[in-house]
């Protein structure tokens, strides 16, 4: 379907992007107070792609101008100029005035990441339910499809469970489990043995969900990896493999999709959730990294029903103490190496930033860091700091902007020049 316009399958919803802007001619600019900083000389220059809370994607320019509005999530703006985005179940590529290109409905529950490549291959995360344990549980999904929208390739943490369980049982997430999982031993039998350290928070309760019940992981990000220093010495960076979070397991890895292995694992030193680790130019991975409650690991209410599903092995042992909490949020650089931190931002005090989910970091060609937050107390915000952690830019969606006072949340941000076309 080529030039229809997106309209015919838009249908409107009252997100808050749109119940807090007035934009009737489509070229309105943000009030100015968008932009809190901006000093000029210290910036990377361009237009700032900001994802609402994966469901519309906005461009605003460095004084804080609207300058595009997409009606889809998790938006990539091609070097043509053309968008590839999610709409509810639907992969879309629209042009710049936005009219359908093509459109697929993929059926899938598309979440947290659309990415593509130089060829024009289009990644994204979903998810597949199966029968774990006696229950419908969630389990995330790679998937690639072709330029013009065609499923091209498959990967489900469900069908690799040992080895991924082998995996982030060595993680910081769960270290305090008795013993790291056995590849010889039976998952579900291990899982319940160690049932508080997976069922709380790792696999969470979505009791009015028709197609699953409880999920297991909820990945946060895919890169594909382009040429880079890091491969010469471990070719498991090497270019086309996938770099993915594997929230909220304290540790990311790459996924090598001629092998359908997982090739390489970094593990965070502190336990915290994740998300965008992402391959710089220097050769070192950049990671947001949010804050962790140690309240987490208590089994509330809402895991009753858990508790007599699971607890009826004799062999369950539970946590000898708590995880230590971690009540901040860091932008950490670790060489992938020798998994040393090189570099890292937090607040002064740092408990005074505090995101527990969403979030970004992106490495700017000058060197700058653009970060992009949520917090309960500020809603959506991004920044860019230099390497000496000083902020150059700031931008808040302007707030009371309608009788609603919406809060705005910002899942994603990156920084795009503002030649390319769109």
């Amino acid at each position: 379907m080529k030039n229809v316009s997106l309209s015919l399958i838009f249908i409107p919803v009252a997100f808050c992007l749109i119940a807090c802007t007035n934009n009737q001619t489509g070229t309105a600019a943000l009030p100015a107070n968008g932009v809190i900083v901006y000093d000029s000389s210290k910036t990377e220059a361009g237009l700032t792609l900001i994802d609402d809370d994966l469901y519309q994607s906005f461009l605003v320019d460095m004084s804080g101008n609207l300058v595009k509005r997409f009606p889809v999530g998790l938006a990539n703006i091609l070097p043509n100029g053309n968008i590839i985005g999610r709409l509810d179940s639907y992969l879309l590529k629209i042009d710049s005035n936005m009219n359908i290109i093509w459109k697929r409905d993929v059926n899938l529950n598309i979440h947290h990441a659309i990415t593509t490549d130089s060829t024009g291959c289009i990644y994204l995360l979903s998810s597949d339910a199966h029968d774990f344990m006696g229950l419908k549980v969630r389990f995330d999904v790679i998937n690639i499809f072709s330029p013009d929208g065609k499923l091209i390739y498959k990967w489900c943490v469900y069908d690799h469970l040992g080895e991924f369980v082998s995996i982030i049982s060595k993680s910081t997430w769960l270290k305090h489990l008795p013993i790291s999982y056995d590849l010889t031993k039976d998952v579900e039998e291990y899982v319940q043995q160690q049932t508080q350290a997976f069922i709380t928070p790792t696999i969470k309760h979505y009791p009015s969900n028709p197609h699953f019940n409880f999920e297991f992981t909820r990945f946060t990000s895919i890169e594909v990896l382009q040429e880079n220093s890091v491969s010469k010495i471990n070719p498991a960076f090497k270019k086309g493999n996938l770099l993915l979070s594997f929230n909220p397991y304290s540790c990311y890895g790459i996924l090598d999709t001629h092998t359908d292995s997982i090739v390489w694992v970094g593990y965070l030193p502190e336990r915290s959730t994740l998300h965008s680790p992402t391959l710089t130019s220097d050769g070192t991975i950049l990671v947001f990294q949010n804050s962790t409650d140690s309240t987490d690991w208590t089994v509330e209410n809402e895991y009753d029903s858990l508790r007599t599903h699971f607890f009826k092995s004799n062999s369950y042992k539970a946590l000898s103490k708590k995880p230590t909490a971690r009540l901040w949020t860091s932008i950490t650089e670790y060489n992938p190496l020798s998994n040393s931190k090189i570099w890292e931002y937090t607040a002064k005090p740092k408990e005074s930033l505090q995101a527990s989910n969403m979030g970004s970091a992106q490495r700017l060609s000058n060197g700058n860091t653009l970060v992009c937050i949520t917090t309960k107390e500020q809603g959506g915000r991004v920044f860019e700091l230099t390497p000496d952690k000083r902020i150059a830019w700031s931008y808040s969606f302007p707030e009371n902007t309608s009788k609603e006072n919406c809060s705005i949340n910002f899942f994603r941000a990156k920084r795009i020049s503002s030649k390319m076309t769109y």
